[in-house]
């Protein structure tokens, strides 16, 4: 993978919890795997993800309360 990718901040395994470089606030990267994002585990932050909400995070930057995503959260295109 290349710069920019989500492997880049949240790991090939998706679990995340690394400082995030470069970013505009002191932030740790979010486990990005489908069980913790719909899960319960996400409750203390916002609403659990699902299939819509993961895809307007993903191109949007918005997660499930409506609310913007870090500014170091790339966007992306989907069809």
């Amino acid at each position: 993978m290349h710069g920019g990718s989500c492997v880049n901040c949240h790991g090939l395994d998706g679990k995340g919890d690394k400082p995030i470089i470069g970013c505009f606030s002191d932030t740790v990267n979010t486990n990005i795997q489908y069980s913790v994002l719909s899960g319960p585990e996400m409750a203390e932050e916002h609403l659990p993800y699902d299939d819509t909400t993961i895809k307007r995070a993903i191109t949007n930057g918005i997660n499930p309360d409506g609310d913007k995503l870090e500014p170091c959260m790339w966007r992306w295109q989907m069809s």
